[in-house]
């Protein structure tokens, strides 16, 4: 029977592990979720700035729609821990809504996905957070305009790549940047490998890797 002692230390880690989860998923979903708005609303101001009007329209619709999704969002992460558009749609749609609202924004996305997989729901979600991220970034620091991704499976692993034409991360982006800090520890708590490749002016790589133990 544990003592009073160790329970209040059970307790105490229960309560900071349930924390991290929440500042995690806020930080991979509602805050790019919320960043994208900010990229559109300034897009908009630019539309009315130069007085093309009949386009802030479609635009505006486009951002208060981002932003509701956004509050749907932030309910549901308090209570779950996995993303809405998963809980709704499954990992193959969710991936597709997805990837439409950044080609909305100019990126030219070539997705690549092999024949569906039955993987256990914690890898969906560490899948889904990994690319809302990647794409993040790429959006935020690499001003690609052409994006590669690739999920596939060889006989060893379930491999994800993200490859894109930007003009490549920052070197103490790599060590210090929070956003690529949260998704190697979510890639290393399912088992899983991480990779990062990028030169100044050559564009990015990532790659993650599940070794099937984890995939099954």
């Amino acid at each position: 029977m544990l003592t009073n002692q160790q329970l209040a230390v059970a307790v105490q880690d229960a309560v900071e592990l349930e924390r991290s989860r929440i500042a995690c998923d806020l930080h991979d979903g509602v805050a790019q979720q919320l960043a994208l708005a900010l990229l559109k609303l300034e897009y908009l101001q630019h539309l009315l700035n130069t007085g093309s009007s009949q386009q802030a329209l479609p635009e505006l619709q486009k951002t208060a729609s981002i932003i509701q999704g956004s509050l749907v969002e932030l309910r549901h992460c308090i209570t779950s821990s996995v993303p809405l558009q998963l809980t709704r749609y499954g990992l193959s749609v969710a991936m597709h809504n997805l990837l439409e609202e950044y080609r909305g924004e100019g990126m030219q996305i070539t997705y690549e996905c092999d024949d569906p997989l039955d993987i256990p729901i914690s890898l969906e979600v560490c899948i889904y957070r990994f690319m809302q991220e990647a794409l993040n970034n790429i959006r935020k620091h690499a001003h690609a305009t052409q994006v590669t991704i690739r999920v596939y499976s060889s006989a060893e692993a379930l491999a994800i790549t993200v490859q894109d034409n930007g003009c490549g991360l920052p070197e103490q982006l790599h060590i210090q940047g929070a956003g690529l800090q949260i998704m190697h520890a979510r890639v290393q708590s399912l088992g899983g490998s991480w990779q990062i490749s990028s030169q100044p002016g050559q564009g990015t790589t990532l790659q993650v890797s599940f070794p099937h133990k984890c995939v099954s």
